[in-house]
């Protein structure tokens, strides 16, 4: 929809192709055909989508405007102090976060001021330690993405994104296959963060911006590199086919943990999307993602134990497995046994199964999704701020046993159906599996269920709406009191802490703010038909033809034992019932025919008919009366008697 700007903007009619811009929702973003198919058909969506669309434009703006005031060219702004702070080598990275999503929500001159502050970053002056994952999914994820988006005519973001990637070429050490994780830029040198290398996330997560880097400078090396470290840690050894330990132990090189969370979850992410990105050009990606899915429903999916609260989502008509949550577990090589607890975090995964499903065109792991996204929206629903918290967990017999809940958690867990740890740091997560999620099934009741989580963190976290600017929540399974002022005058406390925390990080307005936007935009724009986004949110479009995987018979193909609950079981025995008495019906009704076919017939009783059907069971025979009264086969045959 043509949006229509004030007359101080009318200035920007002649530069907005060159910026990207053709309306609110960039030209760019518009999908066209494709031969995979992600996205629904058709869209249910609430009659006032466009109202709350422009809602969360006006939420960002105002925002953003603050940081402008208050933190420009600062990595994060004070949603408390109303200060900026730089946790990411101070070069800006809320600006350079923001570029996608300023361009998508058509705020021409936000972008512009952004562009002339990428301009002047120095990436070569920094005092801190620079992270190869961080730098590379908020600075090169940002900045690639946003070039391709102006249609490649703001060459400043290819040039400062190559400026960056060269620097971070020296996380390889000696031709190593696996690069480090943190970097000195002063001299170029790695650095060692607790004793350990790197980890799956760090390693894992820049193929597709390198892929796209490398694509757009016409250097292979930076995909060269990336892809050198996926087939490290695709031929590594790993506790279940296609799912790798989060860190080796230094000392006996044994896995220490198995998670889809903190620590490993976009190398699982990068799998499926790499290969959507490439065409399936090399279908050992997608390979391993189905196996990486396939062992974690055997080993990590469970269902949680029953509870007295009611689980009031359910997509499946048909009620299937939908009396139980499924969550993600981990793995922890020490204990021996898997968590019950799932991160906000992990709640990525639902979104990620339900595109990695619709590549596979494997409704079962679609429906896995569906139901993983269902628990993780959930969590928000029976939290007492109606906000996810950072951790949620489960019940089941084993956790009762060793006490891991105390009485607080099992008493909340009986009520509610989770118990929750953590606060909440205003993560994209779960409005991120909505997205997908609503673009996947088209029906409109994620987009309420978007809505609803919108407004609470709008309600809880909220410092003022002259500001736009969000606090975190320490507790988010706590009523706030919105006492801004004594979190602000604790904040530098060393015994006490308020219910507030105070940094904005940059993925609140690369990935929180856009997901909630483009669930209530037009389906058609930034189409998963077209592209793909990054996992800092930053979309990519997709430019190779989709190769079609061959089917793997043995990987999940039905429902595991996990989601099976005692429902089922009902139905199950109801359904083999039913089959049951229909065959006992068939066969009264066969051997009633049979009974009145011989009683046509006074020379055949029951003799005769065992007679007959005494013949090789290869000939069918049909009993006919006989013409004559006396048949004279049939005599014969009785003689032999």
């Amino acid at each position: 929809m043509m949006k229509k700007f004030n007359l101080a903007l009318v200035s920007w009619i002649f530069i907005l192709p060159l910026l990207g811009f053709g309306t609110q929702d960039s030209q760019i973003f518009k999908s066209s055909t494709s031969a995979l198919k992600i996205q629904a058909d058709h869209f249910k969506s609430v009659p006032d989508a466009a109202a709350r669309a422009r809602t969360i434009r006006q939420t960002f703006k105002n925002g953003f405007n603050s940081y402008k005031k208050y933190a420009w060219g600062h990595d994060e702004v004070g949603a408390l102090t109303l200060n900026g702070s730089d946790s990411r080598n101070g070069w800006g990275a809320t600006i350079v976060d923001s570029l996608t999503t300023l361009q998508l929500m058509g705020l021409v001159e936000e972008f512009s001021e952004a562009l002339d502050h990428i301009k002047k970053i120095d990436f070569s002056n920094t005092t801190s330690e620079v992270s190869l994952f961080e730098s590379t999914i908020r600075y090169i994820g940002g900045m690639i993405s946003a070039y391709e988006a102006s249609a490649r005519s703001q060459r400043i973001l290819l040039r400062k994104s190559i400026e960056l990637a060269d620097r971070l070429m020296f996380a390889w050490k000696n031709d190593s296959a696996l690069p480090f994780g943190y970097l000195n830029f002063t001299d170029n040198s790695v650095v060692l963060v607790d004793g350990m290398k790197t980890n799956l996330a760090e390693a894992g997560s820049l193929v597709l911006e390198f892929y796209k880097l490398s694509k757009n400078s016409h250097n292979s090396t930076y995909l060269e590199m990336a892809e050198s470290s996926m087939k490290a840690i695709m031929d590594s050894p790993s506790p279940w086919p296609g799912l790798h330990p989060t860190f080796l132990d230094p000392i006996s090189a044994k896995p220490v943990e198995v998670t889809w969370g903190a620590g490993s979850d976009s190398y699982y992410e990068y799998l499926n999307k790499f290969s959507l990105m490439t065409g399936n050009q090399n279908p050992r990606y997608l390979k391993e993602w189905e196996l990486a899915v396939d062992s974690s429903i055997k080993h990590l999916i469970r269902a949680a134990a029953s509870t007295t609260a009611t689980c009031p989502l359910s997509y499946f008509s048909d009620k299937l497995y939908s009396e139980k949550r499924i969550y993600m577990s981990s793995y922890d090589s020490i204990l021996n046994r898997t968590s019950y607890t799932m991160s906000h975090l992990d709640c990525f995964v639902g979104g990620n199964f339900m595109l990695g499903g619709k590549m596979l065109q494997n409704q079962t792991i679609v429906s896995y999704g569906l139901k993983l996204v269902e628990t993780c929206a959930d969590s928000y629903s029976s939290s007492r701020s109606s906000v996810g918290s950072e951790i949620f967990g489960f019940v089941d017999k084993i956790t009762r046993k060793v006490s891991l809940a105390n009485e607080i958690d099992l008493n909340q867990y009986d009520k509610t159906g989770f118990f929750h740890l953590g606060g909440y740091i205003l993560r994209p997560e779960v409005i991120e599996s909505m997205f997908y999620a609503y673009r996947i099934t088209g029906d409109s009741k994620w987009q309420e269920l978007a809505w609803k989580a919108f407004l609470a963190i709008k309600s809880c976290c909220e410092v003022s709406e002259s500001t736009g600017l969000f606090s975190t929540l320490r507790v988010a399974d706590r009523v706030p009191t919105r006492n801004f002022q004594k979190s602000r005058e604790l904040l530098n406390s060393e015994t006490r802490r308020g219910e507030y925390g105070n940094k904005i990080e940059s993925f609140w307005w690369a990935e929180t703010l856009k997901y909630l936007y483009l669930i209530f935009s037009d389906p058609w724009t930034v189409s998963l038909d077209e592209f793909v986004f990054t996992t800092e949110g930053h979309p990519i479009r997709i430019e190779e033809a989709w190769i079609e995987p061959k089917p793997s018979p043995k990987l999940i193909q039905s429902f595991s034992q996990p989601v099976f609950g005692v429902a089922d079981w009902v139905k199950l025995g109801s359904m083999v019932c039913t089959i049951l008495l229909m065959y006992g019906l068939w066969k009264r009704l066969k051997m009633l025919k049979m009974k009145l076919k011989i009683s046509a017939n006074p020379n055949l009783n029951m003799m005769h008919f065992n007679t007959v059907i005494s013949v090789p069971s290869s000939v069918e025979y049909e009993f006919v009366p006989s013409n004559e009264p006396d048949d004279p086969s049939l005599q014969k045959s009785l003689e032999k008697q």
